[in-house]
């Protein structure tokens, strides 16, 4: 059993795409959630404080979810893109030779591969474009260019972020900004 898969690659992407679409599937149950608690004290004339407060805990228990699938989807993408990479260094080296361990100009464009960013407005300088350029021949659709960056660029503000400090005069900074 073990010659048989020596030369192939195993990877979490069907792992990662399940794991964003069952956050998904728990998200959209808790709006529905949220969405019938906001109905139901309306039509219990509840009063609003008292509705804010409640449905503050049906939003807490979506939360996580909806930030998993932010992650989970995230992780999935870039896990695809490594196998794709990965497999467009190795496409020229037969499974026996795959088997044997990567090669030295195979490790060295893997590496290379990996300093990218995900993405970036760059032609061919973030993962996405090169992907496109290398095994397409053709840019990275607009759309799909925007969805991809938006949902990155949300992951690294959530991941990534600095904490904002709120000052005297209710202002929020960020980062090294300073007042003179």
């Amino acid at each position: 059993m073990r010659s048989y898969f020596s030369g192939t690659c195993q990877t979490a992407w069907n792992f990662l795409t399940a794991a964003a679409a069952s956050n998904v599937a728990h998200t959209l149950v808790g709006a529905k959630k949220l969405i019938n608690f906001y109905w139901s004290a309306i039509a219990r004339k509840q009063p609003p404080g008292e509705t804010i407060f409640l449905a503050g805990f049906t939003y807490q228990s979506m939360s996580g979810p909806a930030l998993g699938s932010i992650i989970s989807s995230t992780a999935a993408l870039e896990s695809f893109l490594r196998f794709l990479g990965r497999t467009h260094f190795e496409h020229n080296i037969s499974k026996g030779k795959r088997g044997r361990g990567v090669s030295k100009a195979v490790a060295v464009q893997i590496e290379e591969f990996d300093k990218r960013p995900l993405y970036t407005n760059r032609p061919s300088a973030g993962k996405v474009n090169y992907l496109f350029d290398v095994l397409l021949h053709q840019n990275c659709p607009k759309k799909l260019s925007d969805d991809i960056k938006e949902l990155v660029s949300f992951r690294n503000e959530v991941l990534h972020a600095d904490p904002a400090l709120r000052t005297w005069s209710g202002q929020k900074k960020s980062g090294s900004s300073l007042d003179s």
